[in-house]
């Protein structure tokens, strides 16, 4: 419904042998009973694929080409992250497009490879402990289905404690400067978007935290 905050149908999760946990949230635009926004989250032989999609604008329009990006990555969660862009943009060419970001976590080392193109913000919360630091990630403008430039990877080694976060445009980029290491993944994630979220968008927080060994 709009105007509330909604887990998707992502459940929150954990895996890697425990090393990672997650969460998901959205609220549509306020005049919305659709979203546009759309998270994926894929396990994978040695990690987690966590994707998220922002269709063009808002209502069904959106999120029928955030949902036709969703089937190609449901369908492909094992290719490389270039190669699953390019299936999602040849496939969303005949919609609106899409925003998208793809975060690959992996072990041995636990390390993080991303890719993003067009109006998402991910970015590694460090340190919420103490003095906190964010590590922004690279994106490249454009949207998938429409022109846009050919993404390089990025590459991160993950630090215990690390919270990763992906949002869509609809949660103002000013949220990390409040995020704090309490409660878990999911309960971040709701957070945000219930204190983050412009009305006039909609709005989509995950939250990847690395737990670490012990």
């Amino acid at each position: 419904m709009s105007g509330s905050v909604k887990s998707q149908g992502v459940a929150p999760g954990r895996t890697l042998d425990g090393l990672l946990e997650w969460g998901v949230a959205h609220r549509c635009h306020r005049d919305e009973t659709v979203s546009g926004d759309r998270a994926v989250i894929a396990l994978r032989a040695g990690g987690v694929l966590f994707a998220v999609l922002d269709g063009l604008g808002h209502g069904p329009a959106a999120a029928h080409a955030a949902a036709v990006g969703a089937g190609v990555i449901d369908a492909h969660s094992d290719d490389d992250l270039v190669s699953l862009a390019e299936r999602c943009d040849r496939a969303m060419r005949m919609t609106r497009g899409a925003a998208a970001g793809f975060a690959l976590v992996t072990s041995s080392p636990v390390t993080l490879t991303w890719l993003a193109v067009g109006n998402v913000t991910g970015c590694i919360l460090r340190g919420l402990r103490g003095p906190p630091s964010m590590i922004a990630l690279p994106v490249v403008r454009g949207a998938l289905g429409v022109p846009w430039l050919r993404a390089r990877l990025a590459t991160q080694p993950l630090q215990r404690g690390d919270l990763l976060a992906i949002t869509t445009d609809g949660i103002q980029p000013t949220f990390a400067d409040h995020v704090r290491a309490v409660g878990g993944a999911h309960q971040l994630a709701e957070g945000i978007v219930a204190s983050h979220a412009r009305p006039n968008d909609d709005a989509l927080a995950v939250i990847v935290r690395y737990l670490g060994r012990s």
